[in-house]
């Protein structure tokens, strides 16, 4: 009898022992895979901190044109152009000149003929001829 309850004994632990090992298995896959997936994700943070910074000194260089723009409209120079452009004031013994839109300075000025290949302008031997009253 001491025989069969030591083998039951040793069937238990030996299952046991393979439960173990098969529990001790899993966690560690579990373990490796978490490892590996962390591991992933911190290369990847550290790409998009690199997209992130590229970002940040792109809105800085857009921030510093906005503020050198700034800069310009707020200036003088700025204010009298466009009081200039837009309202039409001049400063003293000044004359201002305004002009038509394209469309009506297109319809009063006076419509182009357009010259044909043929007619070639003269050359300078034959003008002479013209101006001393020989005609071709």
């Amino acid at each position: 009898m001491k025989k069969a309850v030591v083998d039951k004994s040793t069937k238990v632990e030996s299952r046991l022992t393979r439960i173990a090992r098969y529990f001790f298995l899993v966690v560690g896959l579990v373990l490796s895979f978490s490892l590996i997936r962390n591991t992933l994700n911190f290369y990847k943070s550290g790409e998009k901190i690199d997209k992130v910074k590229e970002q940040i000194g792109e809105l800085e260089e857009a921030n510093r044109e906005l503020e050198e723009k700034l800069d310009w409209v707020k200036s003088q120079e700025y204010i009298e152009r466009e009081s200039r452009d837009k309202l039409g004031l001049a400063k003293e013994g000044e004359i201002v000149v305004v002009l038509p839109d394209e469309e009506i300075l297109r319809k009063l000025a006076p419509e182009r003929q357009e010259k044909t290949k043929s007619e070639l302008p003269k050359s300078n031997w034959q003008r002479w001829l013209n101006l001393f009253g020989f005609t071709l």
